[in-house]
């Protein structure tokens, strides 16, 4: 995998700074050390107690469940670097920070990161190889449901959502009103 991120880094993929990919990490510590994250994480770890144990079906699941809720993650925080909210953008991510990891600091935080996703510290996150399902029979009923990844408001109206437009009624234009803590700013 080393020899992929430094090809990328040789072949012009643009490096982040040491100041962005600690911009970046924080972000992402930020998304994983949230109650709410380190709560889902907790109950996954609960549901499949022999997850570390190779060839036992909780692994698979477990990192099936696990996948889908790091990227409730990844999913906010990589777009604002240009990087899509997918496994493709951490990839992508890894490849940008090639550089930036020979920092010292830089790569104390990724040894941060791992250890909020209880991930050896060492560990380059990558998802499992399998195609792309859009849907999956799971017989037991035990497939994931990542819920939200930023917590729903409620408007005057009693509606919930992550973030309220109005249109202001001079000029026709949406303004946002309300948001959400964390979200993505305008």
């Amino acid at each position: 995998h080393r020899q992929l991120l430094h090809a990328a880094a040789a072949s012009g993929v643009k490096q982040l700074s040491v100041t962005e990919a600690k911009r970046l990490q924080d972000q992402l510590k930020e998304g994983f050390g949230a109650k709410d994250f380190q709560d889902r994480l907790a109950v996954l770890q609960r549901r499949f107690p022999k997850r570390r144990q190779r060839g036992h079906s909780d692994c698979e699941r477990f990192f099936e469940a696990f996948e889908t809720l790091v990227l409730t993650v990844y999913s906010r925080v990589l777009p604002r670097y240009d990087l899509e909210g997918s496994w493709d953008g951490v990839q992508g991510m890894h490849s940008r920070m090639f550089s930036a990891m020979k920092h010292r600091e830089v790569k104390r935080k990724q040894e941060e990161i791992n250890l909020l996703l209880d991930l050896p510290r060492d560990a380059v996150l990558r998802p499992a190889k399998r195609a792309e399902e859009a849907f999956v029979y799971r017989p037991e009923r035990d497939g994931g449901v990542p819920g939200y990844a930023l917590p729903l408001m409620a408007d005057e109206d009693g509606d919930m959502a992550h973030e309220f437009w109005v249109e202001d009624l001079a000029t026709g234009a949406l303004q946002l009103r309300v948001q959400t803590p964390g979200g993505c700013k305008l």
